[in-house]
């Protein structure tokens, strides 16, 4: 979205009902974990309205992202397993 039409339209105010995280795990890996989630910044009502006569909004926010290490088992013979400490 260019900086033209992400300032058109009335800003309105907005209430966060539910934030919640995603968690996606790269295919084919031991890991990281990557939880991500999307947080709203702004919402701007634009002076048009949608094929069935419906208020259309444009909304500005960015994605948080964090990573949880990978965790490596621990087994009888210390820390990790053996191969990965080596």
């Amino acid at each position: 979205m260019s900086e033209t039409t992400s300032r058109q339209g009335e800003p309105v105010a907005f209430e966060v009902v539910l934030e919640q995280w995603s968690k996606i795990k790269i295919v084919g890996t031991q890991g990281p974990l990557i939880d991500v989630k999307p947080v709203i910044i702004e919402v701007r009502r634009l002076d048009k309205k949608d094929s069935q006569g419906r208020d259309v909004y444009a909304i500005m926010g960015v994605i948080a992202a964090r990573v949880e290490p990978v965790r490596v088992p621990v087994t009888e013979e210390g820390e990790g397993d053996g191969e990965a400490n080596r």
